[in-house]
């Protein structure tokens, strides 16, 4: 379940925004998807948690995870 969560995490901040025209019509001129989403991983300490699974690649779990938290 974990893996999955971080791979969600993953998918989030690989989505590409669209030009900014249509980003300021939908979105009032609050663009950059990217942005937006790690002030909200930093806000819910999601940040601090990849940093503590990528400190230690020794278990089972992690070594799974090694290679999404290093795309991230």
């Amino acid at each position: 379940m974990i893996e999955l969560v971080i791979v969600l995490f993953k998918q989030l901040l690989m989505i590409p925004d669209q030009d900014e025209s249509n980003i300021a019509a939908i979105y009032g001129g609050h663009g950059n998807l990217q942005k937006r989403l790690i002030l909200a991983y930093k806000e819910q300490n999601v940040l601090d948690l990849l940093v503590y699974l990528s400190q230690e690649f020794s278990e089972n779990l992690n070594k799974k995870l090694s290679i999404h938290l290093l795309e991230i």
